[in-house]
Protein backbone atom coordinates (compact mmCIF):
# COMPACT_ATOMS: atom_id res chain seq x y z
CA UNK A 1 0.00 0.00 0.00
CA UNK A 2 1.73 3.45 -1.26
CA UNK A 3 -0.06 5.39 1.11
CA UNK A 4 1.25 3.56 4.68
CA UNK A 5 4.84 3.34 2.48
CA UNK A 6 4.91 7.13 2.52
CA UNK A 7 3.67 7.54 6.07
CA UNK A 8 7.35 6.17 7.18
CA UNK A 9 10.44 7.81 6.24
CA UNK A 10 12.39 5.25 5.00
CA UNK A 11 9.67 4.30 2.41
CA UNK A 12 9.13 7.61 1.00
CA UNK A 13 12.90 7.69 0.33
CA UNK A 14 12.23 3.94 -1.69
CA UNK A 15 8.82 5.18 -3.41
CA UNK A 16 10.73 8.51 -4.98
CA UNK A 17 13.63 5.95 -6.02
CA UNK A 18 11.41 3.60 -7.94
CA UNK A 19 9.46 6.52 -9.25
CA UNK A 20 6.40 6.10 -7.40
CA UNK A 21 5.88 9.71 -7.54
CA UNK A 22 5.19 8.99 -11.41
CA UNK A 23 3.10 5.82 -10.39
CA UNK A 24 1.38 7.85 -8.19
CA UNK A 25 0.41 10.89 -10.54
CA UNK A 26 -0.54 7.99 -13.49
CA UNK A 27 -3.00 6.79 -11.22
CA UNK A 28 -4.46 10.11 -10.94
CA UNK A 29 -5.18 10.32 -14.79
CA UNK A 30 -6.34 6.71 -14.74
CA UNK A 31 -9.27 7.30 -12.12
CA UNK A 32 -10.18 11.00 -12.79
CA UNK A 33 -14.23 10.12 -13.32
CA UNK A 34 -16.45 10.32 -10.86
CA UNK A 35 -15.72 6.65 -9.35
CA UNK A 36 -12.15 7.84 -8.56
CA UNK A 37 -12.18 10.15 -5.57
CA UNK A 38 -10.98 7.97 -2.99
CA UNK A 39 -8.15 7.49 -5.73
CA UNK A 40 -7.46 10.91 -5.86
CA UNK A 41 -8.13 11.70 -2.38
CA UNK A 42 -5.14 8.71 -1.13
CA UNK A 43 -3.13 9.87 -4.17
CA UNK A 44 -3.16 13.37 -2.99
CA UNK A 45 -2.43 12.38 0.86
CA UNK A 46 0.52 10.79 -1.00
CA UNK A 47 1.97 13.27 -2.77
CA UNK A 48 0.89 15.88 0.19
CA UNK A 49 3.39 13.68 2.21
CA UNK A 50 5.98 12.71 0.15
CA UNK A 51 6.62 16.59 -0.19
CA UNK A 52 6.39 17.14 3.70
CA UNK A 53 9.03 15.36 5.26
CA UNK A 54 12.92 13.80 4.86
CA UNK A 55 14.61 13.30 1.92
CA UNK A 56 18.93 13.06 1.30
CA UNK A 57 19.28 13.93 4.68
CA UNK A 58 17.57 17.36 4.59
CA UNK A 59 14.70 17.72 7.61
CA UNK A 60 11.44 19.69 7.99
CA UNK A 61 11.79 22.30 10.29
CA UNK A 62 8.04 23.42 11.61
CA UNK A 63 6.96 27.32 12.29
CA UNK A 64 5.20 28.12 15.55
CA UNK A 65 2.07 27.24 13.62
CA UNK A 66 3.22 23.78 12.26
CA UNK A 67 3.80 24.62 8.92
CA UNK A 68 6.49 22.99 7.35
CA UNK A 69 9.17 26.18 6.72
CA UNK A 70 12.39 23.90 4.64
CA UNK A 71 10.26 21.14 2.96
CA UNK A 72 13.13 19.50 0.42
CA UNK A 73 13.19 20.45 -2.68
CA UNK A 74 13.98 17.28 -4.89
CA UNK A 75 10.99 15.34 -3.90
CA UNK A 76 8.51 18.88 -4.63
CA UNK A 77 10.53 18.58 -7.91
CA UNK A 78 9.97 15.40 -8.70
CA UNK A 79 6.33 16.03 -8.15
CA UNK A 80 5.69 19.01 -9.97
CA UNK A 81 7.77 17.37 -13.12
CA UNK A 82 5.83 14.21 -13.09
CA UNK A 83 2.86 16.18 -13.61
CA UNK A 84 1.58 16.32 -9.88
CA UNK A 85 0.58 19.73 -9.63
CA UNK A 86 -2.00 19.27 -12.75
CA UNK A 87 -3.25 16.12 -11.09
CA UNK A 88 -4.26 17.96 -7.97
CA UNK A 89 -6.24 20.85 -9.38
CA UNK A 90 -7.78 18.33 -11.89
CA UNK A 91 -8.77 16.22 -8.97
CA UNK A 92 -9.83 18.99 -7.15
CA UNK A 93 -12.12 20.49 -10.27
CA UNK A 94 -13.56 16.73 -10.90
CA UNK A 95 -14.10 16.02 -7.00
CA UNK A 96 -15.70 19.70 -6.12
CA UNK A 97 -18.33 18.02 -3.70
CA UNK A 98 -15.59 15.11 -1.54
CA UNK A 99 -14.26 16.83 1.84
CA UNK A 100 -11.38 14.54 1.64
CA UNK A 101 -10.54 15.25 -1.57
CA UNK A 102 -10.31 19.10 -1.23
CA UNK A 103 -8.64 18.58 2.07
CA UNK A 104 -6.12 16.45 0.85
CA UNK A 105 -5.18 18.27 -2.41
CA UNK A 106 -4.90 21.82 -0.70
CA UNK A 107 -2.77 19.94 1.56
CA UNK A 108 -0.55 19.24 -0.64
CA UNK A 109 -0.87 22.34 -2.81
CA UNK A 110 0.46 24.09 0.66
CA UNK A 111 3.22 21.96 0.59
CA UNK A 112 4.19 22.48 -2.67
CA UNK A 113 4.24 25.91 -2.32
CA UNK A 114 6.04 26.43 0.76
CA UNK A 115 9.44 28.10 -0.14
CA UNK A 116 9.24 27.40 -3.98
CA UNK A 117 8.73 30.19 -6.46
CA UNK A 118 8.74 27.38 -9.36
CA UNK A 119 5.62 25.58 -7.82
CA UNK A 120 3.61 28.77 -6.88
CA UNK A 121 3.85 30.01 -10.43
CA UNK A 122 2.76 26.22 -11.58
CA UNK A 123 -0.03 26.27 -9.13
CA UNK A 124 -1.67 29.16 -10.58
CA UNK A 125 -1.03 28.25 -13.70
CA UNK A 126 -2.82 25.24 -14.00
CA UNK A 127 -5.77 27.37 -11.83
CA UNK A 128 -4.76 26.63 -8.46
CA UNK A 129 -5.60 29.96 -6.95
CA UNK A 130 -9.23 29.96 -8.02
CA UNK A 131 -9.64 26.40 -7.38
CA UNK A 132 -8.50 26.43 -3.93
CA UNK A 133 -10.88 29.41 -3.31
CA UNK A 134 -13.75 27.52 -4.92
CA UNK A 135 -12.89 24.71 -2.11
CA UNK A 136 -13.22 26.97 0.38
CA UNK A 137 -16.44 28.48 -0.75
CA UNK A 138 -17.91 24.78 -1.22
CA UNK A 139 -16.71 23.56 1.73
CA UNK A 140 -17.36 26.57 4.45
CA UNK A 141 -18.16 24.64 7.06
CA UNK A 142 -15.05 21.98 7.07
CA UNK A 143 -12.18 23.21 9.29
CA UNK A 144 -9.63 21.31 8.05
CA UNK A 145 -10.57 22.11 4.19
CA UNK A 146 -10.40 25.89 5.40
CA UNK A 147 -6.95 25.62 7.25
CA UNK A 148 -5.50 23.91 4.51
CA UNK A 149 -6.64 26.39 1.79
CA UNK A 150 -5.83 29.46 3.85
CA UNK A 151 -2.12 27.68 4.21
CA UNK A 152 -2.25 27.56 0.49
CA UNK A 153 -2.78 30.65 -0.63
CA UNK A 154 -0.81 32.47 1.98
CA UNK A 155 2.30 30.51 0.27
CA UNK A 156 1.08 31.86 -3.11
CA UNK A 157 0.72 35.01 -2.08
CA UNK A 158 4.79 34.25 -1.47
CA UNK A 159 4.94 34.56 -5.51
CA UNK A 160 4.44 38.50 -6.84
CA UNK A 161 2.58 37.03 -9.70
CA UNK A 162 -0.35 35.70 -7.98
CA UNK A 163 -0.62 38.46 -5.23
CA UNK A 164 -3.18 40.02 -8.01
CA UNK A 165 -5.06 36.38 -9.01
CA UNK A 166 -6.04 35.86 -5.30
CA UNK A 167 -7.34 39.23 -5.32
CA UNK A 168 -9.37 39.05 -8.05
CA UNK A 169 -10.83 35.97 -6.14
CA UNK A 170 -12.11 38.34 -3.32
CA UNK A 171 -10.93 36.25 -0.40
CA UNK A 172 -11.35 38.90 1.87
CA UNK A 173 -15.24 38.22 1.26
CA UNK A 174 -14.65 35.09 1.84
CA UNK A 175 -13.33 35.58 4.72
CA UNK A 176 -15.51 37.90 6.28
CA UNK A 177 -18.26 34.76 5.40
CA UNK A 178 -16.36 32.07 7.43
CA UNK A 179 -16.21 34.04 10.20
CA UNK A 180 -19.58 33.90 10.19
CA UNK A 181 -19.80 30.17 9.67
CA UNK A 182 -17.52 29.61 12.37
CA UNK A 183 -18.51 31.98 15.13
Amino acid sequence: NILASANNDANRVAVTDVDGISAVVSAMRRHEGTAGAGVQEAACRVLWNLASTRFDGELVTASAGGMPTNVPAPRRLAIARAGGIVAIVSAMRRHKNSVGVQEAACGALRVLSTHDEKNQEAIAEAGGVATIVSAMRRHAKSSEVQAQACWALRNLCCFPSNVPLIRREEPQELLQTLKGVNA
